[in-house]
């Protein structure tokens, strides 16, 4: 793609090539060397070996115009006979462009037993040929194109693409056509944001800090990320990532297709996952933390109150601490509220252990208590085996194990 630019200012269309999109910006500054397409010719007998060249061209700015080309007729070996002739008309300046100085150098970069500049072309702005009879390369690269930079105090659009990089941030909006501001990514005001795509319905982010990038992206929050197809950030210090998810609650996250962070603080992660409480967290597909201080964690898992834990969805059986193989660990059947272990504490097996501030609250089975009545302290030497938990009496300071 050719970009011909000279040192001139001016606003409107800018034609870039044949058959590129339109490309237009308003204030440029630039200035540059114009291509001239250069061409090769063989003479002596042609063969099927490509040879890459390059032509270099110096403004008087000390700018340099690089422009590269190829052939795929050369003779596999170059001689006076058979060599590449490569020949370059005369450059153009009429406004907006500038002719080089000097000479040309000619660069072979690919073919030939060196590569490197192999020879000049003594008038650069008036044209003319080198022959590459197998010239030496003196194993130098081409210089980089710095002729032509361009600058700009406004946007630019590349076909119906609008792109602007500026103090405000960066924006790469798609399906604006030129000269439409309508459909911008981030409205007038708002600054250090980055964000591409489309907005949802047209319009506008409106806050400062934003970083978004998708289609039918839409956020009002303030250092807010959004990421993903119609993902929603309306809340300061948030994110949302994947399709539709969506962050209304501050300094909350959601992660997943349509998940939904409605409440402040909220963690939600898994398609579909909701968290619309505050301080919750809710992870699985369809996991639902409804309820204030609350933790779900599961497949279809949800929340019925506050400063609830719940691991495991509606259909969940058994929990394991431990290795869920028989014998291993301790299991919580989680249907009918009944609990199960395989570690069992009793006077002539493992002794039960001591009941103290570092126990209380605990429960632990027993397999030989002589009672199993309801609040009655475990005393070993029966045939009994229930659940007992460490009690502590605050009145009369006093720790005891009790059946439960």
């Amino acid at each position: 793609m050719y970009l011909c630019l000279s040192q001139n200012s001016w606003t409107g269309p800018l034609a870039i090539a044949s058959g590129f999109p339109q490309f237009q910006t308003a204030n440029l500054q630039s200035q540059g060397i114009s291509f001239t397409d250069p061409t090769i010719t063989q003479g002596g007998t042609p063969g099927s070996t490509t040879y890459f060249y390059c032509v270099v061209g110096t403004d008087t700015y000390s700018h340099i115009r690089s422009t590269c080309f190829n052939t795929a007729l050369g003779n596999v070996t170059l001689t006076g006979s058979n060599f590449n002739k490569i020949t370059v008309a005369a450059y153009s300046s009429t406004f907006p462009y500038i002719l080089p100085v000097g000479s040309c150098d000619v660069y072979r970069i690919l073919g030939g037993a060196t590569q490197g500049k192999i020879g000049t072309i003594p008038s650069c702005a008036g044209g003319g040929f080198l022959n590459d009879t197998g010239l030496a390369g003196d194993g130098t690269t081409v210089p980089i194109d710095t002729s032509g930079v361009l600058t700009s105090s406004g946007g630019a659009w590349l076909g119906q693409t609008y792109i602007v990089s500026d103090e405000v941030g960066l924006q790469i909006a798609a399906n604006v056509l030129p000269n439409t501001t309508t459909n911008l990514l981030l409205a007038p005001g708002y600054t250090h944001s980055v964000v591409m795509g489309f907005p949802f319905g047209g319009v506008a982010l409106t806050n400062s800090g934003i970083t978004s990038v998708g289609w039918d992206i839409s956020g009002t929050g303030h250092a807010c990320t959004a990421i993903g197809y119609g993902t929603t950030c309306n809340a300061d210090s948030s994110f949302a990532g994947a399709i539709g998810a969506t962050v209304t609650g501050g300094s909350s996250i959601a992660i997943g297709q349509s998940s939904n962070a409605s409440g402040g603080g909220a963690v939600v992660l898994g398609p579909g996952a909701v968290g619309s409480a505050g301080n919750v967290v809710a992870i699985g597909k369809t996991a639902t933390a409804g309820h204030t201080n609350s933790v779900v964690l599961g497949f279809n898992a949800a929340s019925t109150a506050a400063n609830q834990f719940i691991a495991g969805g509606p259909n969940i059986t058994e929990f394991y601490a431990g290795t869920a193989t028989a014998g291993q660990g301790n299991q919580a059947n989680v249907n009918g509220q009944s609990f199960t272990t395989s570690s069992f504490y009793s006077a002539s097996g493992t002794p039960i252990p001591t009941c103290n501030a570092a126990n209380k609250a605990r429960m632990v089975a027993v397999s030989d208590n002589t009672a199993i009545t309801p609040g009655a302290a475990y005393a070993s030497g029966g045939t009994f085996t229930n659940w007992v938990q460490c009690t502590f009496n605050s009145s009369g300071s006093v720790f005891s194990w009790v059946n439960i």
